[in-house]
């Protein structure tokens, strides 16, 4: 597992390099909801990066999206096999979502009872309220094994042009699947190791 988890962690760190200068503190404080980590102004384009995490209040757990990081009071969901999970936050200024998205996460097996096969299904969605409009899905790795195993991922997510209104949500959808032999599992925070559940957004800018 541990040589597992270096490969993949090796991975991620060269497939990240090309998006190191996203960070370099490139911000949009008018808008309360987004964290612009990168912008090209002569593409007309950017990137807007958005957090996954929990909340809790008197009707029990919720999941949504927002800019801030490490805040996750949950570390992880799991099912033995199947769970189904929302990710939402509210657009605030009319944008313009297409291109290329990109899916940090860890996820993986626990409490392992034998040979295991899971994986989780990714899907951004458009939601104004009525309608759900998938822009783009992606499937994980499958984790096909009989011992517990954490793996580190980063996938690209194609995504239809679509524009927001204001007020309209913007959802990553996550479905995890498993053969029932322990627990398909999605960090949010994992902690010690992987990455944070994170999704960056291409945007085509207004005029």
């Amino acid at each position: 597992m541990f040589r597992l988890l270096n490969l993949c962690s090796s991975f991620v760190r060269r497939s990240a390099k090309r998006f190191i200068n996203m960070t370099d503190g490139i911000t949009d404080p008018g808008n309360n909801n987004i964290l612009q980590n990168f912008s090209d102004a002569t593409a007309g384009r950017s990137m807007q990066l958005y957090w996954c995490t929990d909340v809790y209040d008197s009707t029990g757990w919720d999941y949504v999206m927002n800019r801030d990081s490490g805040n996750s009071r949950m570390i992880y969901i799991q099912h033995a096999t199947l769970f189904d999970i929302d990710y939402d936050i509210t657009i605030n200024k009319p944008t313009i979502f297409q291109g290329q998205a990109i899916l940090d996460f860890t996820f993986g097996l626990n409490s392992a009872a034998g040979a295991s096969a899971c994986y989780i299904v990714f899907t951004v969605y458009h939601y104004d309220g009525v309608t759900e409009t998938a822009l783009g899905t992606v499937t994980s790795e499958t984790v096909a094994k009989s011992v517990d195993t954490l793996m580190v991922g980063k996938v690209r997510i194609d995504i239809s042009r679509k524009l927001f209104g204001v007020g309209h949500v913007l959802r990553l959808n996550a479905v995890g699947h498993n053969n029932g032999n322990g627990n398909v599992v999605l960090y949010m925070n994992p902690q010690t190791a992987g990455e944070e559940l994170k999704l960056w957004m291409p945007v085509v800018n207004l005029e």
